[in-house]
């Protein structure tokens, strides 16, 4: 696990490549129990609207009913010109077509704040690795 948050490669969605069955994977037992108790994963998204502000590191993601679901870890602009990024999430708001709110400007650098004040911008879950 690496980061301030701890995330390990299945939190990132790349729990497929540990090669378990090697015999000289140190920790098998330790990581498949991680796997087993893992209740979040990332997702992509991308933002219903266009001209919003950029999501950024940290930013709060929460449900419909305003319930914190987990936070952003990266947005940049898409192809399209369009933001999306990508969030660790509670896994059953990893569906695509899933509706986050996103509040963004409240990470957690310096300014972040934990007061949600204002509505937070619409967000859709996207297919994470789309087919171009």
């Amino acid at each position: 696990m690496a980061g301030a948050r701890k995330l390990g490669i299945g939190d990132a969605g790349f729990a497929a490549y540990a090669k378990t069955y090697k015999p000289w994977f140190i920790g098998r037992s330790s990581f498949l129990q991680q796997e087993a108790d893992r209740k979040s994963e990332i997702a992509r998204f991308r933002f219903d609207e266009q001209g919003v502000r950029m999501a950024h590191y940290g930013d709060p993601v929460v449900d419909r009913e305003g319930r914190p679901i987990g936070f952003v870890t990266s947005c940049a602009i898409d192809r399209d010109g369009r933001l999306t990024g990508q969030a660790h999430l509670l896994r059953e708001h990893t569906a695509v077509g899933s509706l986050l709110g996103i509040f963004q400007g409240r990470g957690s650098g310096p300014k972040a704040t934990s007061d949600p004040a204002g509505l937070p911008t619409p967000a859709t879950v996207v297919d994470r690795f789309p087919r171009f």
